[in-house]
C-alpha cells in the first residue's frame, strides 16, 4: 500500500525525483484494519524554474582558416606523440615522465588508504604546477629536481571539499612516491612519421593533416557554441540548489569535462591535467553542474531527444581514431571504467545544447580575438572564485513533503 500510494502521489503531482524518498522520523503510520492511514516521506525534487528567451542571447563562433603554421604545429605534436623514450637515471627536466609506486595516507593516520604500483607523473612543461594523482600540485618540478630513479619522494596534497571520494574530502593526504622508471621523449623525424602512417610522401601527410584540422575546427566551433549557450543560460537561471546533490554533480561534471577533452582529441596527460584543474573550483562546479543537469533534463524533454546504440558506436569510432587506437580496444576500456553510459549521456546532452544554441544570435569572430576574449573571461572567473572561497554560502534545498492516504 505504501509503495503504490507513493507512486500515485508522485505521478499525480508531476514530481521529478532526484533521489529515493526517505521516511520522516514521525512517519510510521498507525494501521488499523478497515481504516485509511497516512504516511510522510521527504525527497529532493527538480525545482520549478523559468528559462530565458534563447533568441535574446548572443554567442560567438570563432572563425579560422587552416594555414601552414597550424599544419607545422600539428606535425610537431604528432612527431612528439610518435617519439621514443630515452631512459633516465636522474637530472629530471620539464616534460620528463616518471613511473613509480605511490602510497597515500590521510594525515595523522598510519595505515594507507591507497597504493598504486604504476603511478605515472609527467613533469609540467610550463610553470611549476602539475597534476599528480588527479589533483593539481604546486612546485612539481622542484619536488623531483634533485632526485633520481630509486629515490622515495614525499609530499602532501590538500584535497578539495567536493572531491569525488568522500573519505578524503577536504583532508590533507601524505604521499610517498618511489621512482621506478624515468624517461624523456625524443620526437621522431618527419620521414619516420610518414613511414609510421604508411603514406607515400610528406606532402600527402600535410594534405591529410590539413583535412583533419579543418574537420577539427568545425567540431570545435560546435563545441564552443554549445559551451557558451550552456554558460549564458545557467547564469540567468534562478534555481534553488539541493544540498545532497553537490558532491555527485562534481563527479558528473568531471566526467563531462573528460569526455569533452576526449572529443577534442587531447592526449591522456593533457586530459588528466585539465580535469585536475577543474577539481580546484569545486563549489562553483557543483552549483553549475546541478543547474546544468536541470537544464539538460528540461531540454531533452522539451525537444523529445533520444540516443541510440548506433550513435554511441559512431562516437566511440571517432574517439578511437583521434587517439590512434582500435575502436574495440577503446570500447573495452570504456566498459572497464563504467563510461559507456556516460558516452550516451554526453551525446544526448550535446544534442540538447545544440538545439538551444541554434535559437540564439550567432556572431562570427576571428579565432585570435576569440582566444583573447575567452582567456580574459577565464582569468576574471578565477579571480572571482578565489574571493568567493572566503565567504560561506547557504543553499536552499529543493524538497517537498508528499503525503498520501492509501
Amino acid at each position: 500500500l505504501v509503495r503504490d500510494g507513493l507512486r500515485e502521489a508522485i505521478e499525480s503531482n508531476n514530481l521529478e525525483m532526484l533521489q529515493q524518498p526517505e521516511p520522516t522520523e514521525d512517519s510510521v503510520p498507525q494501521v488499523e484494519s478497515g481504516s485509511d492511514f497516512s504516511f510522510t516521506v521527504e525527497m529532493d525534487v527538480v525545482p520549478e524554474f523559468e528559462l530565458p528567451d534563447f533568441g535574446t542571447i548572443e554567442i560567438f563562433r570563432p572563425t579560422l582558416e587552416v594555414a601552414d603554421e597550424h599544419i607545422d604545429e600539428e606535425l610537431e605534436r604528432q612527431c612528439l606523440r610518435n617519439g621514443k623514450g630515452d631512459t633516465l637515471e636522474g637530472d629530471f627536466q620539464p616534460a620528463d615522465r616518471l613511473l613509480g609506486r605511490a602510497v597515500c595516507t590521510r594525515k595523522g593516520e598510519d595505515e594507507p588508504f591507497f597504493t598504486n604500483e604504476q603511478t605515472l607523473i609527467v613533469l609540467p612543461e610550463a610553470g611549476e604546477r602539475g597534476e599528480i594523482l588527479g589533483l593539481m600540485i604546486d612546485d612539481v618540478n622542484a619536488i623531483f629536481a634533485k632526485h633520481a630513479v630509486g629515490d622515495v619522494v614525499t609530499f602532501t596534497i590538500d584535497v578539495p571539499e567536493h572531491y569525488e571520494r568522500e573519505d578524503i574530502r577536504g583532508k590533507t593526504v601524505e604521499v610517498e612516491y618511489q621512482i621506478h622508471v624515468a624517461e624523456r621523449i625524443e620526437p621522431c623525424t618527419l620521414d619516420e612519421l610518414v613511414e609510421a602512417y604508411q603514406l607515400p610522401s610528406a606532402d600527402v601527410l600535410r594534405e591529410q593533416i590539413q583535412l583533419a584540422l579543418e574537420q577539427r575546427r568545425d567540431e570545435e566551433q560546435a563545441i564552443v557554441l554549445r559551451d557558451q549557450a550552456r554558460e549564458k543560460v545557467i547564469e540567468q537561471m534562478d534555481v534553488p540548489i539541493p544540498e545532497k546533490l553537490s558532491a555527485a554533480q562534481v563527479s558528473s561534471h568531471l566526467d563531462r569535462v573528460r569526455l569533452g577533452l576526449l572529443e577534442r582529441g587531447e592526449d591522456e596527460q593533457a586530459i588528466e591535467t585539465k580535469v585536475a584543474e577543474a577539481r580546484e573550483d569545486t563549489e562553483r562546479m557543483a552549483d553549475n553542474g546541478i543547474k546544468l543537469m536541470f537544464l539538460h533534463q528540461r531540454l531533452i524533454k522539451q525537444y523529445n531527444l533520444t540516443v541510440n546504440e548506433q550513435e554511441i558506436n559512431q562516437q566511440i569510432v571517432k574517439l578511437a581514431m583521434q587517439r590512434g587506437v582500435r575502436p574495440d580496444e577503446l570500447r573495452s576500456r570504456l566498459v572497464q571504467n563504467n563510461q559507456i553510459q556516460q558516452i550516451g549521456t554526453h551525446i544526448i546532452e550535446n544534442k540538447a545544447a545544440d538545439a538551444m544554441a541554434q535559437q540564439m544570435k550567432i556572431v562570427d569572430m576571428d579565432a585570435d580575438e576569440w582566444k583573447k576574449r575567452s582567456e580574459g573571461a577565464e582569468a576574471g572567473t578565477k579571480k572571482k572564485t578565489s574571493k568567493k572561497k572566503s565567504t560561506s554560502k547557504k543553499k536552499k534545498a529543493a524538497s517537498k513533503k508528499t503525503t498520501k492516504k492509501s
